[in-house]
């Protein structure tokens, strides 16, 4: 096996690889790289057992294949070429005996190879359940506006992953969801407009997996989905970038019916709301806020038991509709992580009672927006 690539496309695959290439594994054989060098292309594959990711790369005159052969390449090697001078790097390997010499103008580096019969088959040969296209900036706010509220214990495994929804409608249409909850909070997104033939709910690993593919399928303009019985694989418009995850085991709790139904709401300016929460916050981290309606009027303040630092302010209300007078408290540092979701100049708060679980959404312009973005927080007693 004999290629040329230069560092910028070496840099390219590290990059989309993140911290799969840093990552621990149990099985020695992932600790390596698969890379296969054929006729038009190179695949690079790499893997922690939960979750694979290839990448190809076309010839071009930034690579050069001299001699067909495929060979697991140390992660060491990927770390060190990644401090080599910008320029072309000459790869080959010496059958006999399994080492891999890595050559940049005076600079020679030798690693040992492992038996690519050895890498695991990331491949499936199962067909799809189901598959879908969604413009990558979907895909990418639809998980941030999201992934941040997934659990980070592992009491309940099932509420460390994201659940995306394809959903059809009677009229053709697509509604695409995506809904995450640590318990304490819970966070949703909802589309409509995309193509489908069935209904489909997938649970994927969020805080690591979901973060990754957003990272990795960057630049490029359409993501493709496909759903399989124990996995999902994520898969860029030119085929070049594909990511296969394990799913989550488990059924995830019914949230439509945790989110309450209410005319109660404020209207407020979402940068002056979130300018003074992040005030509050910097007082400590687990600093308790408390919003008071009264006579027209929100005020919201800092509420520290015992603490010796206070911040207060009026808010601007846009729009009201509750009774004359509203108290409810929240963690500021979850109402300060859903507002940062929020894309609009107004967001809503909407109330209930001061300790069942308010709503915080946008506020859109245009009426017949159908997007949907929900953040639900679960209220602190105060005194």
């Amino acid at each position: 096996m004999k290629f040329q690539v230069t560092k910028s496309v070496l840099d390219s695959v590290c990059t989309k690889f993140g911290r799969l290439l840093s990552s621990t594994v149990t099985i020695p054989i992932l600790e390596g790289v698969l890379v296969e060098v054929k006729e038009s292309h190179i695949d690079f594959i790499v893997s922690n057992g939960d979750e694979s990711m290839l990448e190809r790369v076309n010839l071009s005159e930034d690579v050069c294949v001299e001699v067909i052969g495929r060979a697991v390449f140390p992660r060491t090697l990927f770390s060190m070429t990644r401090k080599l001078k910008t320029g072309v790097i000459d790869f080959s390997l010496s059958i006999s005996s399994s080492q891999i010499t890595v050559k940049q103008k005076k600079t020679q580096l030798d690693f040992q190879a492992m038996s690519a019969e050895d890498f695991p088959n990331i491949m499936t040969n199962q067909k799809p359940i189901n598959t879908f296209q969604l413009p990558y900036s979907v895909f990418k706010s639809f998980i941030e506006d999201t992934v941040y509220a997934v659990a980070t214990s592992d009491t309940r495994p099932i509420l460390q992953g994201v659940k995306l929804e394809f959903t059809p409608s009677s009229n053709g249409d697509c509604i695409f969801s995506s809904v995450a909850t640590d318990s304490h909070r819970l966070a949703q997104c909802k589309t409509k407009n995309y193509e489908t033939n069935e209904n489909t709910v997938v649970m994927v690993p969020a805080g690591a997996s979901l973060v990754q593919a957003v990272k990795s399928f960057n630049g490029n303009t359409e993501i493709g989905v496909f759903c399989y019985k124990n996995q999902i694989a994520f898969v860029s418009g030119n085929k070049k970038t594909i990511m296969y995850c394990r799913l989550l085991e488990g059924t995830y709790p019914a949230t439509s019916k945790l989110i309450p139904q209410t005319t109660s709401f404020f209207t407020l300016q979402t940068t002056e709301l979130v300018g003074v929460v992040e005030l509050i916050k910097t007082i400590k981290k687990d600093t308790v806020c408390k919003l008071e309606y009264k006579s027209g009027s929100i005020t919201i303040s800092s509420n520290v038991p015992g603490g010796i630092s206070k911040v207060q302010q009026e808010l601007t209300v846009f729009d009201c509709q509750t009774e004359d007078k509203f108290t409810f408290s929240c963690s500021a540092e979850y109402l300060l992580e859903s507002l940062k979701t929020i894309s609009t100049e107004k967001v809503m708060l909407k109330v209930v009672e001061p300790l069942r679980p308010f709503l915080v959404s946008n506020v859109y312009e245009d009426v017949n927006n159908y997007d949907e973005q929900i953040q639900l927080i679960l209220p602190i007693r105060s005194y």
